[in-house]
């Protein structure tokens, strides 16, 4: 559980991830849910490792039920001291 921040807009989220076998995939799921508007969206992102480069497939659903995706590029980092 957390939050998500986009701009000015927040989002409350769940979510979980697993690794592949081999240790060279990162899946992650969540799904968020606006704090402040009638929509949610759910996240599938695969990052590859070491590198940790990757890509997500996102999908919205709004408050008029129109259902909206996109596929942006991802890239994250491990987590440091300065880095929680």
């Amino acid at each position: 559980m957390g939050f998500l921040s986009a701009g000015n807009h927040g989002a409350m989220v769940a979510g979980a991830g697993c690794a592949s076998a081999d240790g060279q995939l990162l899946r992650l799921h969540f799904t968020a849910h606006s704090a402040d508007f009638n929509f949610f969206q759910s996240y599938e992102c695969d990052f590859l490792v070491p590198s940790l480069s990757g890509d997500c497939q996102v999908k919205t659903i709004s408050d008029n039920d129109l259902i909206g995706s996109f596929a942006p590029s991802a890239t994250t980092t491990r987590c440091t001291e300065n880095n929680p």
